[in-house]
């Protein structure tokens, strides 16, 4: 196969959607998406006095000088794609493609067809968190 019809190919793959989604960015995304899902486990209250789970923990490391588990191995959120959470926290949940559109005609934001569906991805996590 040439190099133009595979690139042909290619794009004919990624328009279908059938492109698995490996690499990096991919990679980095998931961990995003990890990590939102241990940032709303670790939000939840822990009992009926509304104290979020984060905040006994981290009063049980002061206490006994040792991290708990749950904040120890807590993944770190990729800084190259903390922008998408800021967003985020701007848009409605759920999120559908018609209040994405105008949230970019309001805001003069123009976003990249992986932007879009990373913003959809996360608003799918948050809303089943």
């Amino acid at each position: 196969m040439s190099l133009s019809s595979r690139s042909a190919a290619d794009r004919r793959a990624r328009r279908s959607g059938q492109c698995q989604r490996r690499g990096f960015f991919w990679q980095r995304l998931r961990q995003l998406a990890e990590w939102l899902k241990a940032e709303q486990r670790l939000a939840q209250p822990l009992n009926s006095g509304g104290q979020p789970l984060r905040r006994h923990l981290e009063a049980v490391w002061r206490q006994t000088g040792r991290k708990p588990a749950e904040l120890a191995g807590h993944i770190e959120m990729p800084p190259e794609l903390a922008y998408l959470i800021e967003w985020l926290a701007l848009l409605p949940t759920p999120l559908t493609h018609s209040e994405l559109h105008h949230w970019m005609q309001l805001t003069h934001r123009r976003l990249n067809r992986w932007e879009l569906e990373a913003l959809m991805m996360l608003d799918r996590t948050r809303s089943d968190g």
